[in-house]
Order: C-alpha cells, then sequence, then structure tokens
C-alpha cells in the first residue's frame, strides 16, 4: 500500500468506522428495546428560536430515526444528509476492508465527497426554507 492509505485514508477509514459503529449500536439498543431514539425534544432549536427559519441540521432526528427503523425513504424526505454520510461511509469501510484483505487498489477519499454532503445539506435547507416561505411546513 502507499503512503496515503496510511494518512488521509487511514482517518477517514477510522472515522467511518466509528460513525458506522455508532449507528449499529444505537440501531441494535432501539431494535432491543433498551434505547428509544427520539426526536420529540424538549429544548426546541436555537437557530429557529432566533431567525423563524429551519437550520441545516432540521430533520436530522427525523432521519436517523427512519434510518434505524429501516424507513430509507423517510429518512432522505426528512435530511438527506443523514443516509449520505451513513451510505459513504459504509461504501468506505466495505471497499477498503475488501481491498486491503487482498492487497488490491482502495477507495481514496476524496473532497469532492465533503462538497456533495456540503451540497446536499444546503441544498436541503434552501429547500425547507423556501417551502416554508410559501406555506408548506415540514414536521
Amino acid at each position: 500500500m502507499n503512503e496515503r492509505f496510511e494518512k488521509t485514508d487511514r482517518v477517514f477509514f477510522i472515522l467511518s468506522l466509528i460513525i458506522l459503529g455508532a449507528f449499529f449500536v444505537m440501531a441494535a439498543l432501539q431494535l432491543a428495546g433498551i434505547f428509544k431514539l427520539t426526536y420529540n425534544v424538549e429544548y426546541p432549536c436555537g437557530f429557529r428560536l432566533v431567525t423563524g427559519f429551519y437550520c441545516p441540521g432540521c430533520g436530522a432526528s427525523h432521519s436517523l430515526t427512519s434510518l434505524i427503523d429501516l424507513h430509507i425513504i423517510d429518512s432522505f424526505l426528512y435530511n438527506p444528509f443523514v443516509p449520505y454520510v451513513l451510505l459513504c461511509a459504509l461504501l468506505f469501510v466495505v471497499t477498503n476492508t475488501i481491498a486491503l484483505i487482498r492487497k488490491k487498489n482502495y477507495l481514496h477519499f476524496r473532497m469532492l465527497y465533503v462538497f456533495i454532503g456540503l451540497g446536499i445539506l444546503l441544498g436541503q435547507w434552501i429547500i425547507k426554507n423556501i417551502l416554508m416561505l410559501v406555506g408548506i411546513t415540514y414536521s
């Protein structure tokens, strides 16, 4: 393997493992009935209280809960950034694990993935706020 995997790719490989591990632990605890992730939070969004607009993260808790319950379309509609991050982490870990075992080429981290994620995050934020301005509310 070249040095690139030893640096940037290794960091993102470990970060992806942490993201996936946390997701699977939450999913297992929720499915076992030990822990229930809820989006009925007592504290409202500070951004929304101050500005009256949705924040870029609005819908992330709904999205994560829907994803754990395997409602993938609902998860995407609440906040498409959450399934995007989990999909990227899953692809990065699976692809690179197979490549490391076979000692073949592996998937490199690219800044393009970050820019796509930021585009998704900002795009859904803008769309939700435009819909709110024309009277279509988001739950």
